[in-house]
């Protein structure tokens, strides 16, 4: 009983990481709207767009799309199909199509960790930067968050798989 109150305190602890790391990723989306709006004022107001407004919120969606999967994951606000997916006993939800999701999922995790990783190493050792002439912003910081994010992704599945074999066994969720 007492290495089943551990795991529940790490899935616990993991939770708590994924929420506080999902809010703070969040807070990206209001550097998107302070670089648009320099941009927009910057366009027709003053008749002198920047160089790098477009650019530079295009890596930043980038990433806070690819870390913010786990924190969507673990609020189960990934697409699914509810028709399906709500209307099944949860025994069958809980065993046989979240077991295939996890499947799905950790193939493309290890896609992401295994390729993202390769792709990360690559521009990391070469010291890429975008292409942009005047605005050329490091690249590598960027490649690295695709296999970071895998591996977060990965732990997420893996804990959701835990927790609902728990409620399969115990019949509620880990407290």
């Amino acid at each position: 009983m007492a290495s089943n109150q551990r795991w529940h305190k790490v899935i616990k602890g993991a939770d708590k990481f994924y929420e506080i790391s999902g809010k703070a990723v969040a807070v990206l989306v209001l550097f998107f709207t302070v670089m648009l709006a320099i941009e927009v004022i910057s366009r027709y107001a003053f008749n002198h767009p920047t160089v790098w407004a477009h650019e530079m919120t295009a890596y930043l969606f980038g990433s806070y799309f690819m870390l913010g999967g786990a924190y969507g994951l673990l609020h189960k606000s990934h697409v699914a199909v509810d028709i399906a997916y709500k209307r099944t006993p949860l025994k069958f939800r809980t065993t046989i199509l979240d077991s295939l999701a996890f499947v799905f999922i950790i193939l493309i995790c290890i896609t992401l960790v295994w390729h993202g990783g390769q792709i990360a190493w690559d521009s990391l050792l070469m010291g890429e930067r975008s292409s942009s002439i005047v605005f050329a912003i490091p690249i590598y910081p960027l490649r690295i968050i695709i296999p970071v994010s895998g591996v977060l992704v990965a732990v997420q599945a893996l804990i959701k798989l835990v927790r609902n074999f728990h409620i399969l066994t115990a019949g509620r969720d880990i407290e």
